[in-house]
């Protein structure tokens, strides 16, 4: 089974490492090593996004954490990932949540009108044969 809380916490985390590391190009691909590059607007805020999602994980109710468990379950580990990327992925093209558990929340409400999850749970409570 999955460790959602740990998860979580080194998606945001990495990405909050993606912003930190990025690097100045020169036009023929080269990393330009003499330029000191500051953070744009747009960056800082990417950064205080993931960082604040980053530091809420251990907020998470049980309950949501039982249910991206179950989603996990559910889709398997390389549905479960492709799934979690697209909705780390989305955070930069709409309003951020406020929280890991605003995250999750969404995570779980984005698999649900696919029948993705319906469909797993309801086979999982058929009696066996």
């Amino acid at each position: 089974m999955i460790d959602v809380v740990k998860d979580v916490r080194e998606r945001f985390d990495f990405s909050a490492y993606m912003i930190l590391s990025a690097w100045e190009y020169e036009p023929d691909g080269m990393i330009n090593e003499r330029t000191i590059r500051d953070f744009t607007d747009s960056e800082r805020a990417y950064l205080a996004i993931f960082e604040k999602l980053r530091d809420t994980v251990d907020a998470i109710p049980a309950s949501l954490i039982e249910a991206a468990e179950e989603c996990y379950a559910a889709l398997g580990p390389v549905g479960y990932e492709e799934a979690m990327i697209a909705n780390v992925q989305a955070i930069g093209s709409q309003t951020p949540p406020k929280d890991a558990t605003e995250f999750l929340t969404t995570f779980d409400a984005s698999l649900r009108p696919a029948g993705l999850v319906f469909a797993a749970e309801h086979a999982a409570h058929q009696p066996q044969r």
